[in-house]
């Protein structure tokens, strides 16, 4: 029950953030967006600091594990750059809330990308380390430049997510996975 409560309360926070902004909240703001007494809300968030820490970490939580789930569903190591670039794309269309928030406050959502950069590189690291193996000191530099790539191409995707139609991202797989069999073999 806890969580659920927890999780209705974030859910009530993005809606007062796109509707309110980020510096405009309050926290009567979240609890009727959430539909939950402030005596609730302030049992699990002191203050609007912690509430979008926790906004944060759950973002980050639910990308981890999407990286994950898709990974783990792919046995095929050469078609990873398709399942990185993939999951990037459908993080996008399957969290609007996020995307209205990213619209309504654009200051901090890229406030959150640069203080979560180095976390939410790493599953695509961990995803794309295995297709390359042990390598020199110079390739893994390269893998390196690769996921910054593919994390700023993200962070557009985000920002400013393709209309119908518009920026199949399976272009930007095929790059990749060329770029990586050209690169290391």
């Amino acid at each position: 029950m806890a969580r659920n409560s927890a999780d209705k309360i974030l859910d009530g926070l993005l809606l007062a953030v796109t509707r309110h902004g980020v510096k405009r909240i309050s926290m009567s703001d979240v609890a009727r967006e959430a539909g939950v007494s402030r005596g609730t809300l302030y049992r699990y968030f002191p203050d609007q600091e912690a509430l979008l820490t926790a906004l944060g970490d759950r973002v980050r939580d639910d990308w981890h594990t999407a990286v994950e789930k898709a990974v783990a569903s792919e046995s095929d190591m050469r078609r990873r750059p398709h399942v990185i670039v993939d999951v990037h794309r459908r993080f996008v269309v399957e969290h609007p809330e996020l995307q209205a928030l990213a619209e309504a406050e654009p200051r901090f959502a890229l406030s959150w990308f640069r203080s979560n950069e180095k976390e939410l590189k790493v599953s695509a690291r961990e995803a794309l380390t295995p297709v390359i193996g042990r390598r020199t000191a110079k390739e893994r530099r390269d893998l390196d430049e690769i996921i910054d790539l593919v994390w700023r191409l993200s962070i557009t995707y985000f920002l400013i997510p393709p209309g119908d139609g518009e920026g199949d991202p399976e272009w930007l797989a095929t790059v990749l996975e060329s770029y990586l069999q050209l690169s290391f073999g």
